[in-house]
């Protein structure tokens, strides 16, 4: 199954499919889908990456069955966290992530919309 997860530049994200009941392996593809993540059996034999966005745009995060199966099923438990957003110029927003108190306009914040994400093709 394929996932796309709009990431903000700079954020750092967890991917995890902890608690599922298959056997799982993760990949995540920048927006030019060059492989930047990758595992297998992190928490016994299912899946979690860590990964910062360098652009911002669609992230394709790739959901297999070990070895390589589609998962006929769907993921059962997927969750993704936003884990850190750095402190950017052009955020005064104090609701957003990267909340800078000195900056004059809201153009780069990085809210939790960035943890959304659309199912695609298998």
């Amino acid at each position: 199954d394929q996932y796309t997860l709009q990431a903000n530049a700079g954020c750092t994200y967890v991917v995890s499919l902890c608690g599922s009941a298959w056997d799982t392996q993760i990949t995540v593809f920048d927006p030019t889908l060059t492989s930047i993540a990758y595992n297998d059996d992190y928490c016994g034999l299912q899946s979690q990456v860590t990964f910062t966005a360098l652009t911002t745009g669609p992230y394709t995060i790739q959901v297999n069955q070990f070895f390589c199966a589609t998962n006929a099923s769907g993921a059962a438990y997927f969750g993704v966290t936003l884990v850190s957003c750095p402190n950017t110029g052009g955020c005064n927003d104090p609701v957003a992530c990267n909340y800078n108190f000195g900056d004059t306009d809201a153009v780069n914040c990085c809210y939790d919309e960035c943890l959304t994400f659309t199912a695609g093709g298998g």
